[in-house]
């Protein structure tokens, strides 16, 4: 049996789901990076020297003027940009009004910042934030991914690690950082907030009534990548889910099978 010491950090699938890749923390000691049966060590330290030499690699193969995947969301470059970034021709700076901000809603329509979800939630209404799949970070609920972003704001200010607010070519709809948009706008209201705009050759404007699955970049019938990838998303989230509960029914039989040397270490800790 695994060790239940060891918590998933990570998990992704590659070539079609030939390749799986995951990241395990052994208790804040150690990294296991696993591609399926190669299974490597780093520390926590060599973990994070070997990020960062990832990092040099991507910013050398991408080559785009004012890109820099350190200053990129890893979630938002893995499950939305990387499938277009050969499109990428430039990144600019720019400044809106934060009303003017558009969002995508649960079921693909557009509203502005004010009526979305996310400020919905801030405000106490939080029906359409409570579903898990709002969440991309592993183990975290769209409601605590979005106390998390608050707290940053309040703490760190806008934006952090030089993370801003992404939109493309010259429309206002949000691609990254919807959860740092909300946050600003319950706290300072409608001010105009710097983002990046990144810059393709093919993106088209999508619509408030096209669908949000088939619509992130170009139109569905040129090319065939865009569904394909709004369910491989679907598979993983699916995989996930199963994956943590399968850890969690693990825990508990180790638990069950070991309940004396469970209740002795609760003494023990307890005790200190």
């Amino acid at each position: 049996m695994s060790n239940p010491a060891v918590s998933t950090l990570g998990r992704a699938y590659l070539d079609n789901g030939r390749t799986k890749v995951w990241l395990d923390d052994n208790i804040g000691e150690a990294v296991h990076l696993h591609i399926n049966d190669i299974h490597i060590d780093f520390t926590v330290s060599d973990f994070k020297r070997f990020c960062e030499e990832v990092s040099d690699v991507v910013n050398e193969l991408i080559q785009v003027d004012g890109f820099d995947i350190r200053k990129v969301d890893p979630l938002y470059f893995e499950d939305m940009l990387w499938e277009n970034i050969s499109h990428l021709q430039k990144v600019e700076y720019d400044e809106v009004m934060l009303e003017d901000i558009l969002c995508a809603t649960n079921d693909g329509r557009l509203v502005r910042l004010p009526e979305s979800r996310l400020v919905k939630a801030l405000r106490g209404d939080d029906s359409e934030n409570r579903i898990p799949r709002n969440s991309d970070h592993f183990n975290q609920t769209g409601s605590e991914r979005l106390e998390d972003v608050r707290k940053s704001i309040e703490e760190n200010g806008y934006p952090m690690n030089d993370q801003y607010i992404i939109l493309y070519n010259d429309d206002t709809i949000i691609q990254d950082g919807q959860h740092r948009a909300a946050c600003l706008y319950l706290k300072k209201g409608n001010i105009p907030v710097r983002v990046k705009r990144f810059i393709f050759d093919n993106y088209k404007t999508r619509s408030s009534e096209r669908p949000f699955e088939f619509t992130f970049l170009g139109e569905i019938l040129g090319d065939i990548r865009h569904p394909m990838a709004w369910l491989r998303r679907k598979i993983n989230y699916t995989l996930k889910k199963r994956e943590e509960k399968r850890k969690a029914r693990q825990l508990r039989n180790y638990l069950a099978a070991n309940e004396a040397e469970h209740l002795e270490a609760l003494r023990i800790f307890n005790s200190k």
